[in-house]
Formats: structure tokens, sequence, C-alpha cells
């Protein structure tokens, strides 16, 4: 909490646990990501010329599943696991909210800090299509005055949308969120 001292945000007032439905389905992809190389790298494996499944070798199969299948070890290794570990060591995001700023936080990750009056705090919630049906999404968008950036703290997580509310209250703007149209999934601000 040194830059809250340093920048002269006021007291402290609390923190809360924000964006764990976008934590969850970052985590769920890297899972997946680990497990991609096995996949390919058995494929490389059945096109080989020591392998014995009856159809015989395939060096372009060989090549092409073992090309992709190293790329995938690549990820796995160097972006899936490190990411993976971080986020079993942590709490995720977290939001500090002081008298005069807030603080928004990843461990091992982003980090924003702002003084409220640098920045324009909307409640809003939209509708969003997710498998046939219409659910509402509310999320509660940061616009810094500076350079026009907006972080987001979504409320797809019900514990998530719980707190949502009172993060409206702590930043001193109306609790229920103003319903807006013409949002879509790739137009909204994406959860830090």
């Amino acid at each position: 909490m040194g830059i809250a001292a340093q920048e002269d945000y006021g007291a402290y007032r609390r923190s809360y646990r924000v964006n764990r439905a976008h934590d969850r389905r970052v985590g769920i992809a890297m899972v997946l990501l680990l497990f991609a190389p096995i996949l390919f790298l058995w494929m490389a494996y059945d096109a080989s010329p020591w392998s014995d499944n009856g159809m015989g070798p395939s060096t372009t199969g060989m090549l092409a599943s073992g090309i992709t299948g190293l790329i995938f070890l690549g990820l796995a290794a160097f972006v899936a696991a490190p990411l993976l570990a971080g986020m079993l060591r942590t709490r995720g995001a977290q939001l500090h909210v002081f008298e005069r700023g807030a603080i928004a936080e990843r461990a091992r990750g982003n980090l924003y800090a702002w003084p409220y009056r640098r920045a324009t705090a909307r409640f809003v919630c939209w509708r969003e299509s997710n498998e046939g049906e219409w659910r509402d999404r509310p999320q509660l968008w940061v616009t810094f005055h500076k350079d026009g950036d907006t972080i987001c703290f979504d409320g797809l997580d019900p514990n998530d949308r719980a707190v949502l509310a009172d993060i409206a209250r702590e930043f001193g703007i109306a609790d229920e969120p103003e319903q807006i149209d013409g949002i879509y999934r790739n137009t909204a601000p994406t959860p830090f």
C-alpha cells in the first residue's frame, strides 16, 4: 500500500476480490494448453516410421504434428505452467479502496492506481446473448481521464456481482446499474 501513501489516497477503507469469472476462464484455458502438446506429440509418434500402427509411416504427418506439438509444449512450459502456478499462489484480482483513490491489482500482473478525481466510474448493466438465452451482465467501468483507457470489474460471477454495488458506493456513484444498449461482448471492456 506504499502507492496509496505516496499518492496521498487517504485512509484505507476496504479490499474487494474482483473478476473471479475471468480468472476461472483464463485458468481453464491454461489447463487445456498444458494438455495440448500430448495430443500432437502422440499424433507425431503415430505417424513416425517406428510406430507399428498398421497404416505405414507418414513423414509429412510426423513433421506437421511434431512441430505443432513442440510449439504447444513451449507454450505450456513458458506460458501456461507459470501462469497457473501464479494463479494458485495468489488470490487473483483485488481492488483496494481508500478515501481519495483506489488501487486495482493482480499479483504478479497489472496494477492500476488512481485518485477518484482523475477517473470516471460507471456502474452499468447490458444484456448478453449466452447459449441462445439472454442474461444481464453487470459491470463497473473505470475510465481514466488522461488516456481514455477503461478497466472493468465484471459481475459475471455471483460473488463479484454481490460486491459491485458496494464498490459503486465507495466510488461515490449510484449503487443501481445503469441499463445500456448497444454493447456486445466484443465491444465491452475486458475485465482486467
